[in-house]
């Protein structure tokens, strides 16, 4: 357990999402920023959210999205190239469907566009140029759906300089 020393009355807890630490009913907030996408099993994670929560409790998520439905295999294609561990992004209808057979209740979401530098990007996960070139030509496949989603910007030489990902933040109540 860790709490900042700012914040005398918040406990701070990390865990694995499928078996969450604490009995059922014991906090009053969870939140899971940038993880979700990683998570095999989401269904699980939620049920685990909502037996923690107290009655009252609030869940936010906030997690890369799959802005369509019929652009999901392209993202996530794209995603998992740059990063192994990537599972699924899932769509909003998605996250609302695996919300409500958890038992909770959707109460408001935002869609934040999240703009990446695509050097930073690929950067961070310490890629070579060939695994860069595979995510250029990946990238140059794409079709007119996933660029109006994903807002590409390119320098005077068509190199990839940036693009947005689609960020869901949604308040959840059991």
């Amino acid at each position: 357990m860790w709490a900042p020393p700012f914040s005398a009355d918040a406990d701070l807890f990390q865990s694995r999402p499928v078996q969450l630490l604490g009995r059922a009913g014991a906090f009053s907030l969870v939140v899971s920023r940038h993880a979700p996408h990683h998570f095999h099993n989401a269904a699980k994670f939620l049920d685990e959210v909502h037996r923690v929560l107290t009655n009252n409790g609030r869940f936010i998520l906030a997690d890369q999205i799959s802005p369509a439905a019929e652009i999901s295999d392209w993202i996530d294609r794209w995603e998992r190239t740059r990063d192994p561990s990537h599972f699924l992004q899932r769509t909003v209808s998605q996250w609302q469907d695996l919300a409500r057979d958890a038992g909770f209740s959707w109460i408001k979401h935002q869609i934040v566009p999240y703009r990446l530098q695509f050097d930073w990007w690929v950067t961070q996960a310490g890629y070579n140029a060939a695994r860069i070139a595979e995510l250029n030509q990946h990238f140059g496949a794409r079709s007119p759906e996933v660029t109006r989603w994903l807002d590409p910007k390119f320098d005077g030489e068509g190199q990839l300089i940036s693009f947005v990902e689609p960020m869901l933040v949604a308040r959840m109540e059991p």
